[in-house]
């Protein structure tokens, strides 16, 4: 949390190691992890997960009194646009789902066993286009077999 002290001139004394100033209550009744001399007055610094940046600043806002006083790094809130393969046969469609896992949407039933016994996940609710479809969740390493499976079936 030090490091992101000196984003703001009013906090950039706590980039420097004090030990009056970092706090560790991480236990029932405390307040967590924060930098400061209290945690009822003066500036604090507080982890925060961002997950949605424009809910973020909407949930900062009355804190911060302006938008403009809200200071989120950009980097931190990019989406990373999905690398989205269609084959052939327009049946199948294997997406990047997450740095972990790709998906596979499209007609499936078919070949449901054999996805099962590759060790793919059905899902009836996967986000993909901002829509809610379903589809199968595989590790990120099953891709060529899954292709190789798929181009098979397609012929």
């Amino acid at each position: 949390m030090r490091k992101y002290a000196n984003n703001f001139e009013g906090t950039a004394y706590l980039a420097e190691y004090n030990e009056d100033y970092e706090h560790r209550e991480k236990y029932s009744m405390g307040n967590g992890y924060y930098l400061g001399k209290s945690s009822y007055s003066g500036w604090i610094i507080e982890k925060s997960i961002i997950y949605d940046r424009d809910n973020t600043i909407e949930n900062f806002a009355y804190v911060a009194g302006n938008h403009e006083n809200i200071y989120l790094k950009l980097d931190a809130c990019k989406e990373v646009a999905p690398q989205t393969e269609l084959f052939d046969n327009g049946e199948f469609e294997i997406v990047d789902y997450s740095q972990k896992a790709i998906a596979l949407f499209g007609d499936t039933k078919p070949i449901k066993e054999l996805l099962m016994a590759m060790g793919g996940k059905f899902n009836p609710r996967l986000t993909h286009n901002n829509e809610k479809k379903a589809g199968w969740i595989f590790q990120q390493s099953k891709r060529e077999e899954l292709e190789t499976i798929i181009n098979l079936k397609s012929e």
